[in-house]
């Protein structure tokens, strides 16, 4: 797709490597998040006094 980009003339080759690269970011992040999610969930049931889970 970023050669089709290419030739219709949608961006230079820099632009189409930073949007690969800012897609390759936000791909990563999921895993991230989720692992964020799970361990605050533990702190917030701990806080709490009662079982996290």
């Amino acid at each position: 797709m970023a050669k089709r980009a290419l030739q219709c003339g949608l961006g230079t080759s820099a632009e189409v490597d930073q949007a690969r690269a800012e897609r390759e970011t936000a791909e990563a992040q999921p895993p991230l998040l989720e692992a964020d999610i799970t361990r605050l969930s533990h702190a917030i049931g701990v806080l709490a006094g009662s079982f996290p889970e």
